[in-house]
């Protein structure tokens, strides 16, 4: 598991107040799902993919059908359908960085589109970061690394 994933778990606990289950590997090629995280409370089961890039890398088609693969692999639909048992409403989300997307708000948009008509909800690591670290600053304590890595960094700041 890559940090990017430990930050997206403890967002999802965190803030999100989910429980979540994390590489659950599947198919012949090593492939996982980064995270399944549960709400009791709306009855939602998120099927999580993580994809942060801080370097050069755009999404091009042959990213974008990788992805859809990916959430759409019947070896992956098997192991989401045995840990549903109690029949949660399935979302798909992208946890990524926008940077990723693209460099303009024009082919920004273009790709969000083309995910949301796969059925896929893209959420900006942006996001998930702002959120972490607003919840980190009203926390009074932690055990939790990341939150104190962000509770640390705001005092500094």
């Amino acid at each position: 598991m890559d940090v990017n994933e430990q930050i997206a778990i403890t967002w999802l606990t965190e803030v999100k107040k989910m429980f979540i289950q994390s590489e659950l590997y599947f198919g012949q090629y090593n492939s996982d799902i980064d995270i399944l995280a549960v709400s009791i409370i709306d009855q939602l089961l998120w099927d999580c993919e993580i994809k942060v890039r801080t370097g050069t890398t755009n999404m091009c088609k042959s990213s974008f059908d990788n992805i859809i693969n990916n959430f759409n692999c019947p070896d992956r639909a098997n192991i989401i359908f045995a840990v549903n048992q109690n029949k949660l409403a399935l979302k798909k989300k992208l946890i990524i960085s926008q940077k990723y997307l693209g460099e303009t708000p024009q082919t920004i948009k273009r790709w969000e589109a083309a995910f949301t008509l796969k059925n896929i909800d893209v959420i900006y690591f942006d996001t998930v970061i702002k959120e972490l670290s607003d919840f980190s600053s009203s926390c009074s304590k932690t055990t939790n690394v990341i939150i104190q890595t962000l509770k640390l960094s705001s005092s500094t700041a």
